[in-house]
């Protein structure tokens, strides 16, 4: 199975945000105590928290067009009158020759 790098990191803020509460601090408190399960899971919320803003910043619009535009055996990507000023840029920039 190929992820793709944003899979992983959302793969890893699920994690995250699964050992920040919940059942899992409760079954932290059994294993590591109560006053370390507290910090263990704080910092994973705060990394669940900054891995959000970083996903929701590389899973934009521009950011998968130019993924799919650099994936082998894509050779174009055409758009249409109908698309926003986002792909418009791109179909239009020299930097993406494949966004028609």
């Amino acid at each position: 199975m190929n992820l793709t790098p944003q899979q992983w990191l959302a793969i890893v803020v699920a994690i995250c945000a699964f050992l920040s509460g919940g059942s899992a601090a409760a079954q932290m408190s059994d294993i590591i105590g109560p006053p370390l399960a507290h910090t263990v899971g704080s910092i994973f919320g705060l990394a669940a928290g900054i891995g959000s803003i970083i996903l929701a910043t590389v899973t934009s619009q521009k950011a998968q067009v130019t993924s799919v535009e650099a994936m082998p055996g894509v050779t174009k990507i055409v758009t249409n009158p109908q698309a926003n000023t986002t792909l418009r840029a791109l179909a239009d920039s020299d930097a993406h020759p494949k966004v028609e």
